[in-house]
């Protein structure tokens, strides 16, 4: 297989958990995509995932459902900006806490 081909990998792999019923606790199902010869497109992916405060996860999987012509998840987005600002507002104190003792 030459490098400028494409493989694919999918693999699905489900596992049913019975504990509860939140988000975590249902069916886990996994596909492995490889992007052999499309460094482009992946890096293309996660330029625009990063532009609309999201995982590669989440775009891909709203990606796959715009093709499809299912509705996208907004609320996977807004819970990943909610937490990019969160991470942001740690990151930010912890570096004001070590510029402070390194100026000190």
């Amino acid at each position: 297989m030459s490098s400028s081909r494409t493989s694919f990998c999918a693999s699905i792999s489900a596992r049913h958990l019975t504990r509860g019923n939140s988000m975590s606790d249902r069916e886990r199902i996994q596909l492995n995509l490889r992007l052999d010869g499309y460094k482009e497109l992946y890096e293309a992916v996660k330029a625009e995932a990063t532009k609309q405060n999201t995982s590669v996860n989440s775009f891909v999987i709203n990606a796959l459902k715009a093709a499809l012509g299912w509705e996208a998840d907004n609320h996977i987005q807004a819970s990943s900006i909610d937490l990019e600002a969160k991470i942001e507002a740690i990151l930010d104190k912890k570096l004001g806490d070590r510029l402070g003792k390194s100026a000190a």
